[in-house]
């Protein structure tokens, strides 16, 4: 099992369409960029470029901001074969 510090230091320039599916890659994105820059301060429009997704991505896996940001520090993360809690 993956530690998410190693989520956290995940340099989200090397995220691309292998890495993952959409939303493997959203919640990834989510955790850094929540992190970072915190709630208020991430927009959407961030989040769905970093992760290198379309932005109705969010609404389609998670419903909102506010769900993706409870998913991402709620559910398990499947990241390069490992999961992550």
């Amino acid at each position: 099992m993956r530690k998410i510090e190693t989520i956290l230091d995940t340099d989200l320039d090397e995220l691309d369409a292998t890495t993952g599916g959409p939303q493997q890659r959203l919640l990834m994105t989510a955790l850094r960029l929540f992190a970072e820059k915190g709630f208020a301060n991430t927009s959407i429009r961030d989040l769905a470029q970093a992760a290198k997704v379309n932005i109705s991505a969010i609404s389609y896996y998670f419903g909102d901001k506010k769900g993706l940001y409870n998913a991402a520090f709620t559910q398990t993360l499947q990241c390069g074969g490992h999961e992550v809690k």
